[in-house]
């Protein structure tokens, strides 16, 4: 999801909990700009909607303005009434990721593994710290040139390089300083032209190059009321080697179709049913099959849309004089019209 210009659109969504510091911090708050990929971290004792809401307001919103939306997930704290109501208030749109797929919500995700990274190498022996050491942490994320941009965070931010305690070694390169305030303004204002026409291409290269990888490796699932399938379980067990456990439990009968792409999975007929995402099943094929506990699971009349994934049934006899083997489904690219700079993604 593209960005044109910075806190266009937020991220936001919490980690933990983590092991309880001295002053009683378990979670962290964190915040992540879709353009510039500024990030920021706060740690709190609990993941209440008025603590999480608070710290949205008070420190996101008060220091750099409102977004144009939010995206979390669909936790009861983040997407709850007391956010949505914040939200209609300031004029953002509140967003949320599909749900029981986090992958929507990847530009926080994404950071939470660099952050968990780079916590464990600073707190080997100092893990009931970790709250004092998080804003070090993050003084050397925002210092740092990200991929996707080209541009470390601070400079698409503040329009420069902060100066930090590594400059006192190596020293800061020599640069004229403006006599007025004026000369200040239209320089930094075309600088931060320059800066953000080259991000957006970046950002727009970035995309095409997730996108290849990402439509490698993909393949449509489909899935119908009465379907055995294996469900991507990755539950870690105490006591037992998680590289030679299973990943995959099942099988699962697949009871009910929610939307494009969710279903409802059952492992017997007492079992708890469970919805799931389709990217973590697989379908199940034995020499005998399980027997179903529906009555004619072929015959149910889905509620939305009896297959998954976005993919058509295809029929047993082509429509056309095409041979047997149908041709592949091709995507057409999305093609939508920038606001900025006049370009097209």
């Amino acid at each position: 999801m593209l960005a044109g210009q910075p806190f266009e659109r937020i991220h936001l969504d919490i980690t933990g909990p983590h092991p309880r510091s001295r002053r009683g911090s378990v979670y962290i708050v964190t915040v992540v700009d879709a353009f510039s990929k500024w990030a920021d971290a706060f740690p709190t004792s609990n993941r209440d909607a008025a603590t999480v809401a608070r710290i949205l307001v008070e420190q996101v919103i008060c220091r750099f303005g409102c977004p144009l939306s939010l995206l979390t997930d669909n936790a009861k704290e983040l997407d709850g009434e007391l956010m949505t109501e914040i939200c209609r208030l300031l004029g953002v749109d509140k967003l949320h990721t599909t749900v029981y797929k986090a992958s929507t919500n990847a530009a926080v995700e994404r950071f939470h593994r660099t952050l968990n990274r780079m916590m464990g190498r600073m707190l080997e022996n100092h893990k009931r710290d970790w709250d004092l050491m998080l804003p070090y942490v993050m003084a050397a994320y925002g210092s740092s040139r990200h991929e996707s941009t080209d541009f470390t965070p601070n400079f698409l931010i503040f329009g420069r390089e902060i100066h930090a305690p590594i400059d006192l070694v190596y020293g800061v390169p020599e640069g004229t300083a403006p006599n007025f305030y004026d000369a200040y303004a239209d320089e930094m204002k075309d600088r931060f032209t320059r800066a953000y026409a080259l991000v957006r291409e970046h950002l727009g290269q970035a995309a095409k190059k997730a996108k290849r990888y990402y439509d490698m490796r993909v393949k449509p699932k489909q899935y119908r009321v009465g379907d055995w399938v294996y469900y991507f379980n990755l539950r870690k067990r105490p006591g037992r080697q998680d590289k030679w456990a299973t990943k995959y439990t099942g099988p699962f009968l697949v009871i009910k179709i929610i939307g494009a792409g969710n279903v409802v999975i059952q492992r017997s007929k007492l079992a708890k049913p469970m919805t799931v995402h389709v990217d973590k099943l697989k379908p199940f094929v034995a020499v005998e099959m399980p027997r179903p506990w529906l009555d004619d699971p072929r015959s149910d009349v889905l509620v939305e849309n009896e297959f998954v994934g976005g993919v058509e049934p295809i029929s047993d006899e082509p429509e056309t004089d095409e041979p047997e083997t149908l041709a592949k489904q091709r995507l057409e690219p999305v093609r939508t019209q920038s606001p900025w700079m006049g370009q097209e993604w």
